[in-house]
């Protein structure tokens, strides 16, 4: 089997090694004699598939006509709501990292709190994250790494017709989980809360503005790193079960690939760095 490509990413004590399979699509499972594509064929192969879709996007695709059977405007997912449930393990305990802005937290859609959201932006400030309140680094990291790659990685793990987050407030995501493809359907409804509480405690009133409390970018308006949070803290159960993951196993779950960590202190690295290897 060919690969895509492998990933090195350096850190300051550790070198992580992402090896990531051919795109499979609409099967998980690697086709025999695939050819590597070029970037532009990888894009087109991309974009055919979503014409050939799978049970989530059909059921995404169900979802919408009935919301347009019924002329309902939202999709709103009763299986991860828009309350305590979804951010904490327990919903009568709020973490403590949210101390400050738990009773403050509103659920906002992308349009109520920036003007042109879209899953990706062409700015200086674009694949530039935020850290919010939540201790979950390891996947902002992760998706930093993949993000930062030739190949449309990211992009990939977006299953939904580019608009139909903004029209019908619904999008599908994927993860690598457990040896599967899981298909991850959900809500545009994100938690939000004053930029003067989200951020450090700052209370400058010119900072009073909502964003989403946990990751997000820069670019106030590009929506894929809350989206895809949002979307793996359902697959998880809630955002904090989040917290405190690994930049590894994350890596796995969005690239279908797997990961080595090399430790740049263990002996046996000290050894062949010593050797010259």
């Amino acid at each position: 089997m060919e690969l895509i490509n492998t990933i090195f990413f350096l850190t300051e004590f550790e070198i992580y090694q992402t090896t990531i399979p051919p795109p499979t699509f609409s099967s998980p499972q690697p086709t025999p004699n695939y050819k590597v594509p070029s970037y532009q064929s990888y894009i087109g192969h991309k974009m055919n598939s979503m014409n050939s879709l799978n049970e989530a996007i059909q059921e995404e695709d169900a979802i919408i006509h009935k919301l347009e059977s019924i002329k309902a405007k939202w999709y709103f997912d009763m299986d991860f709501s828009a309350g305590p449930e979804s951010l904490y393990r327990l919903k009568t305990s709020p973490a403590s990292y949210d101390s400050e802005v738990s009773s403050t937290i509103k659920w906002l859609r992308p349009h109520e709190f920036c003007d042109d959201p879209d899953y990706f932006k062409s700015t200086v400030k674009t694949g530039n994250i935020e850290f919010g309140n939540l201790d979950n680094h390891y996947l902002s990291s992760a998706v930093a790494i993949i993000t930062a790659n030739p190949a449309p990685l990211i992009e990939d793990l977006f299953g939904s017709g580019i608009d139909d987050f903004k029209r019908f407030g619904i999008y599908t995501c994927r993860f690598y989980k457990n040896g599967e493809w899981r298909d991850i359907i959900t809500d545009t409804r994100l938690p939000c809360a004053t930029k003067s509480t989200a951020i450090n405690g700052q209370t400058d009133k010119a900072l009073d503005v909502p964003v989403p409390v946990y990751s997000r970018s820069a670019d106030q308006n590009e929506m894929y790193m809350p989206f895809l949070e949002k979307a793996y803290a359902k697959l998880h159960g809630s955002y904090e079960s989040l917290s405190r993951g690994s930049i590894a196993e994350a890596l796995v779950d969005l690239t279908g690939g797997s990961c080595n960590k090399i430790a740049l202190d263990s002996d046996l690295v000290k050894i062949k760095c010593e050797d010259g290897r």
